[in-house]
């Protein structure tokens, strides 16, 4: 069994009976975004009382004050653990990663973690948007199951090699971005370490998705998409069909920005998923001087003047399209 007494917690609040738990895993960088995610559910659940519970390997002094203070002002609690990367810095992710890190790795210990405070932790990843009441989702019976969960994204293509079931044999795959964990039946069978030596064994395609794929097979309930609605804004700008003029469905719960553009990326500002849900959110946060990255690749940098273009913005446009141009030629001469 891995040694979790190494992690040490830092609590702003208490939890009790009635606390709704839900998880993030991050590195630094990455918890002014959880913050913004945590302030969604705030919002949009103001009669419920949650425990969160940030598992990260470092974190800030600003970032740790703001999340104090959300709690104070929520009523909610708010934990951070502290990971340690003794074990988790061996562990590799697979080639062309992008915005993965070893972090994804440490959902591998939250029902190690969380075993003695509560029965069911909703993971989310940083990347997502809640728009709507969580109460049903952690009613979802789990009996004898280890999770409840949503089918990926990538399923629904007509490439194959997009298919995560069939890469894995595996009669449905899953979005690892969204999952309601059943703790006690994920220590009963001792999936921490299981999933841990399988991340030391093997580099796989999708990393900790795949591993978690595999060791839940048919021991997971699929729930409706509106618990993890995956959005490409990636794809969408890549193959001219624009993520910016989707209509989403009414009942939609909570909105997941999956693929390499993020809602923080200054190239998605005028699609209507960020603009009409995370934006507004995001303005209303602690987190509201957050500054939108901007483009450091060719690729993204032609993004943003598809962006600008839709957005009306010539003069931008004009000045994205000649920066991607020049970096798309100069990155060319160098291969």
């Amino acid at each position: 069994m891995m040694d979790i007494d190494n992690v040490k917690t830092i609590s702003f609040g208490d939890s009790n009976k009635e606390s709704k738990h839900i998880a993030f895993c991050c590195d630094e960088k990455y918890v002014k975004y959880v913050g913004i995610t945590v302030s969604s559910i705030i919002d949009n659940n103001p009669e419920e009382k949650f425990a969160f519970h940030i598992f990260v390997d470092l974190i800030g002094q600003d970032d740790k004050e703001k999340l104090q203070l959300l709690a104070s002002i929520s009523g909610s609690s708010i934990h951070i653990h502290v990971i340690d990367n003794k074990i988790f810095g061996r562990m590799q992710l697979p080639e062309n990663s992008g915005n993965l890190s070893i972090a994804t790795f440490y959902r591998f210990i939250v029902p190690a973690i969380l075993k003695d405070k509560a029965k069911k932790v909703l993971y989310l990843d940083a990347d997502i948007c809640v728009c709507g009441k969580l109460n049903d989702l952690f009613e979802i019976d789990l009996e004898n199951k280890l999770a409840a969960v949503v089918e990926d994204f990538g399923e629904k293509q007509i490439n194959s090699a997009t298919r995560g079931s069939e890469r894995l044999n595996l009669s449905r795959y899953f979005n690892a971005g969204v999952i309601l964990f059943n703790i006690k039946n994920w220590n009963k069978y001792n999936l921490t370490d299981k999933s841990i030596k399988m991340s030391l064994e093997k580099v796989y395609t999708m990393a900790d998705q795949d591993i978690l794929n595999i060791l839940f097979k048919d021991q997971v309930v699929f729930t409706d998409e509106k618990y993890n609605y995956q959005c490409s804004m990636s794809n969408e700008l890549d193959n001219k069909k624009w993520e910016w003029e989707r209509d989403i469905p009414d009942d939609i719960c909570i909105i997941h920005y999956i693929c390499g553009s993020k809602p923080w990326h200054s190239w998605t500002s005028n699609c209507k998923l960020v603009k009409n849900f995370y934006e507004p959110v995001l303005r209303k946060s602690l987190w509201k001087d957050v500054i939108l990255v901007e483009p450091l690749s060719y690729k993204e940098m032609h993004q943003a003047y598809r962006n600008c273009k839709l957005g009306k913005d010539l003069m931008a446009a004009i000045y994205w399209y000649f920066q991607y141009a020049v970096n798309k030629a100069i990155s060319k001469i160098k291969m």
